[in-house]
């Protein structure tokens, strides 16, 4: 008779597998895309958040499948967030299905985490998200705002993890949506549900909407047909400025007069021809504007200096918050094409 023994023990290998297959398939879908907390009544916290892959661990679903566990830690403008983010990736097919959860506990996923523990966990975010999607969700359609309500008596508000992901020309591709928290206010300051892990709940958060930064990031180039003159028109397009959390940038397009000088082009001129902006700027208003210019030029390679004002702005609880700026930013340096 021959006996046979068989271990529940995970294979430490397999696990390794799955963590690599799912660290590269959320990089590589998460690319181009804009991660928020939304709330159901379209209260918007824009967020950075920082995966911390060498301390993704593997568990065992009900149903025996492997999910991917990772500690999330997430920031806001005014600092990081209290307790526990955890993302929970489980596969299918090709691809993975990543569903956030949170734990008011800090530093939640320990060595003394179950199975089970990870079990009721995913249940708790999956179940959650689909009984609240079917109230006021924040995927519902409206336009955000960057202030808490002000209603009567108690205030309660659902608290969504949403990633939209963009294609390189910004089209929406996919949107995830899981459910966190509920936080509760009353007119006498008193609350309930999930204790706010914000530490500044209020409108200096919302400030993250305004955060801008000075930026050299090459688009394209567009090469017209030579004229008459022998000159060319040839439009360089790059981003100088955008927000810090991905949310919205300013698009520049340089247009450049090229001549021939022997098998090469060379400059002429260059000279700002527009600027456009893009994203999502909600409840805020925000401007890029180029004070003056200054062109540099060497036979084929040329670029553009911006001095630049920015300006940003919103109402807080009835007071306007504004932010102003000046700065300069280089372009790339562009060399002609022959």
């Amino acid at each position: 008779m021959v006996l046979t023994l068989y271990s529940c023990k995970k294979d430490a290998q397999s696990s390794k597998d799955l963590v690599t297959d799912a660290k590269a398939w959320y990089e590589k879908t998460t690319a181009n895309a804009v991660t928020s907390l939304q709330s159901n009544v379209k209260t918007l916290k824009p967020i950075k958040q920082s995966i911390e892959w060498n301390s993704a661990k593997v568990f065992n679903l009900e149903d025996g499948s492997g999910v991917v566990v990772v500690p999330v830690s997430v920031k806001t403008g005014a600092g990081a967030l209290k307790g526990s983010f955890t993302m929970l990736l489980t596969k299918n097919g090709d691809k993975f299905k990543p569903v956030v959860a949170y734990s008011e506990k800090n530093n939640y996923l320990t060595a003394s985490v179950s199975d089970t523990d990870i079990q009721e966990m995913y249940k708790k975010a999956v179940n959650e998200t689909a009984r609240r999607k079917k109230g006021n969700p924040a995927s519902n359609k409206g336009k955000l705002s960057l202030l808490p309500p002000s209603d009567g008596g108690q205030t309660c508000i659902d608290w969504y993890w949403t990633t939209t992901v963009y294609d390189q020309w910004g089209n929406v591709m996919d949107f995830y949506e899981t459910y966190l928290y509920t936080t509760c206010q009353d007119n006498n300051g008193g609350g309930g549900g999930t204790s706010d892990p914000d530490p500044d709940p209020n409108c200096q958060a919302s400030q993250d909407v305004l955060s801008g930064e000075a930026v050299s990031i090459n688009v394209s180039s567009t090469v017209g047909p030579v004229g008459s003159d022998g000159y060319r028109e040839v439009r360089y397009t790059w981003i100088p400025f955008r927000n810090v959390f991905g949310l919205w940038k300013f698009i520049s397009t340089e247009k450049s007069r090229e001549y021939k000088a022997g098998n090469e082009w060379w400059f002429g001129t260059i000279k700002n021809e527009s600027l456009e902006s893009d994203g999502s700027f909600f409840a805020a208003t925000v401007e890029y504007k180029v004070l003056s210019s200054d062109v540099i030029i060497l036979k084929n390679q040329g670029g553009i200096r911006h001095h630049y004002h920015y300006k940003g702005n919103f109402v807080c609880k009835g007071f306007p918050v504004e932010i102003n700026s000046n700065g300069t930013v280089d372009s790339p340096v562009w060399t002609t094409a022959n």
